[in-house]
């Protein structure tokens, strides 16, 4: 009898580990990562900027210290977070204030014409991702 109880909590327990395993997965169409709103991505804005835009090499250094000013802004807006004296939910507004500096700081080097282009670049990719999410979702059946 002792025997048969240990062998169906055993049971019941690895039901239980697998069950918890499996539920902490995100669902499909969920999002991944700890992303901290605002659209702060500075690795694919500086791709963007370089790359795709076809910047001239004599702007670059210029490009470069905005980019490490928004850079060392948001590690600051993060490490206030970790250490308590800014709330999560609060952080999103601080990535804004810091994209919008950046944006400005960027028109200043580019140009209008540049910016505009920019911003058109900015919205093909982000229509991409938009796609290649919905695509994947209806692949999963969701």
């Amino acid at each position: 009898m002792r025997r048969a109880s240990i062998t169906i909590f055993s049971m019941l327990a690895a039901a239980g580990i697998f069950a918890a395993a499996v539920f902490a997965q995100p669902q499909s169409g969920q999002r991944r990562g700890g992303g901290f709103g605002g659209g702060l991505n500075l690795d694919s804005e500086w791709a963007l900027v370089c790359f795709q835009l076809e910047t001239e090499d004599d702007l670059l250094p210029q490009l470069r210290g905005v980019f490490r000013e928004a850079y060392d802004l948001r590690a600051e807006v993060i490490e206030a977070m970790r250490e308590g004296e800014i709330e999560r939910e609060d952080i999103a507004e601080e990535m804004v204030a810091i994209k919008e500096e950046l944006a400005g700081s960027l028109e200043k080097i580019l140009g209008k014409e540049r910016m505009a282009r920019l911003r058109e670049l900015r919205s093909q990719r982000q229509g991409g991702w938009q796609r290649r999410g919905r695509s994947n979702r209806r692949q999963n059946g969701d």
